[in-house]
C-alpha cells in the first residue's frame, strides 16, 4: 500500500496552549523529547525517501502537510528551506507537489502572505467562533485568548496575498455550548468559506465533552441544525467538508476524508526527530502509543505499513467490529474515526455512533427528498430545482 499523504511536523512546539490539544494535552507527551524544529539532515532524507516512495510505487502526485505545533514558528527562511528541498527532490522526477499548511493564525503577517503565494501553499487556519467562543479554549501559555491575534494576522496575510478573500480554509473543532448557526454565520462573514467541522478528539475512556454516555447524540443534534442552515442557504462557495462528503458517500461515491467512509487512510507522518508514525492523533489515547523506531534517515517509508496501528488504518471497512458490520450506516459512516473507537482496542463503533446515525440518517432523508423532487420536476424547465448547487458542489 502506497503512502500518498505526509504530515510533515516541521516544529512540536507550539505558542498557544489549547485545552483540548490531542498533541500537548491529552494522554502523550513524547513531544518533549522531540527537537523544535527539523534538522537539515531530517529535512533532506525526508524528501529523499519520499522520493523513493513515490518511484516505487508509481505515484505522479504527493500530498505534503506542513504541521505542528505551530508551524511558523520556525519562520519564513526556514520553512522556505523545507518547501525548495521537497520541490528540488520531486519535480525533477515528474512528481507533483500538492501544500497545505495548518496554523493557529496568531504570527501571520503580510510576509506570510507573500510566503504562501510565492510557494502555492494551501492554508487553513485553527479557529473555533466568535471571540468568546475561541477564547475559552484556544488560549496561549498565559491562559489570554488568541481570537484578536488571529483576526489581524489573516486580514494582514490577506494584504500580502493581494486576494481580499484569501485564506478562507478554516479548522473548527465543535463546542456544544456555541449556537451552530451563529458561529456559521460569524465564519462566512468572515470571508472563511471553506469549513471544516471537527468532533472533539475523544475514545470510551476519556469521554467527548458534554456527553456521558454512548447512546446520547448532543453533537448528532448540533450538526443536524447546521446542516440545515448550510443547506438551506444554498450558496455554492460555501463549503462544509464533513457534510458535502457525507452526501458523497450516500450517493455511493467514495470520499478521501479519514474521518468517515471507511476508506484505507494512507498518511505518513514524520515527526521532527525523522521518526516516521501513524496518524498523530492516536497521542489522544496514550503515552508514546504512536513510537514506531523508524525513522526517514535509516528507514524507508514502506517500513511505516507493518505497524500495528497503520494496519489498522489500511485496512478501512475490513478491519470494522461486527456491530459495524452489520450496521445500515457500515459505508456511509465507515466506523468513524478510527482513534475515537479505542477501548482497550478498537473493535468497537465509534464513541459518536449514535452522533454519526443520526447526522446521516438526517442527511439521508434531505438529500431523498431533493433526489425525488429532481425525478418529480423532470421535463418541467421553467420550474425551480431547489439545492440543485449544494447537490452538484458535493459531488
Amino acid at each position: 500500500m502506497a503512502f500518498d499523504c505526509f504530515i510533515l511536523k516541521v516544529a512540536s512546539r507550539c505558542n498557544l496552549n489549547c485545552t483540548y490539544c490531542y498533541m500537548y494535552n491529552m494522554g502523550d507527551s513524547t513531544w518533549r523529547t522531540k527537537p523544535r524544529g527539523m534538522s537539515d539532515a531530517v529535512v533532506e532524507a525526508t524528501a529523499h525517501k519520499i522520493r523513493s516512495h513515490a518511484l516505487r510505487h508509481g505515484l505522479s502526485y504527493v500530498h505534503v502537510t506542513l504541521h505542528g505545533g505551530e508551524p511558523l514558528l520556525l519562520g519564513i527562511e526556514r520553512l522556505q528551506f523545507i518547501v525548495d528541498t521537497l520541490r528540488a527532490a520531486l519535480e525533477p522526477h515528474a512528481i507533483g507537489l500538492g501544500l497545505t499548511m495548518q496554523t493557529n493564525g496568531t504570527l501571520l503577517n503580510r510576509a506570510w502572505g507573500e510566503f504562501f503565494m510565492n510557494n502555492r501553499i494551501s492554508v487553513g487556519i485553527s479557529m473555533d467562533g466568535p471571540r468568546p467562543v475561541h477564547d475559552a479554549a484556544r488560549v496561549d501559555h498565559a491562559g489570554r485568548g488568541s481570537y484578536d491575534r488571529v483576526i489581524q494576522g489573516v486580514t494582514e496575510a490577506r494584504a500580502g496575498m493581494g486576494v481580499p478573500n484569501a485564506l478562507g480554509s478554516v479548522l473548527c473543532v465543535i463546542d456544544l455550548t456555541a449556537d451552530p448557526v451563529a458561529l456559521f454565520e460569524h465564519f462566512v462573514e468572515l470571508g472563511l468559506r471553506n469549513i471544516d467541522f471537527l468532533l472533539p478528539d475523544a475514545h470510551y475512556e476519556s469521554m467527548p465533552p458534554h456527553k456521558a454516555s454512548f447512546e446520547e447524540a448532543p453533537y448528532g443534534r448540533w450538526l443536524t441544525t447546521l446542516f440545515d442552515a448550510w443547506f438551506q442557504r444554498n450558496d455554492p462557495s460555501i463549503t462544509i467538508r464533513l457534510f458535502e462528503q457525507l452526501i458523497r458517500l450516500i450517493l455511493g461515491m467514495d470520499s478521501p476524508l479519514d474521518s468517515v467512509g471507511g476508506g484505507p487512510v494512507s498518511i505518513a507522518v514524520i515527526e521532527t526527530d525523522g521518526e516516521l508514525e501513524p496518524l498523530d492523533v492516536f497521542k489522544t489515547i496514550g503515552h508514546g502509543l504512536t513510537r514506531t523506531g523508524l525513522n526517514v534517515q535509516t528507514h524507508e517509508i514502506d517500513a511505516l505499513a507493518r505497524n500495528r496501528l497503520v494496519q489498522r488504518m489500511l485496512a478501512g471497512r475490513d478491519g470494522l467490529c461486527q456491530t459495524c458490520q452489520r450496521c445500515q450506516h457500515r459505508t456511509t459512516c465507515g466506523g468513524g474515526y478510527l482513534p475515537h473507537r479505542y477501548s482497550g482496542g478498537f473493535d468497537n463503533p465509534s464513541v459518536y455512533c449514535a452522533d454519526l446515525a443520526l447526522l446521516i440518517a438526517h442527511i439521508q432523508q434531505r438529500v431523498r427528498v431533493i433526489t425525488e423532487n429532481r425525478l418529480n420536476l423532470k421535463g418541467h424547465e421553467h420550474e425551480s430545482h431547489e439545492h440543485d448547487t449544494t447537490l452538484e458542489r458535493a459531488v
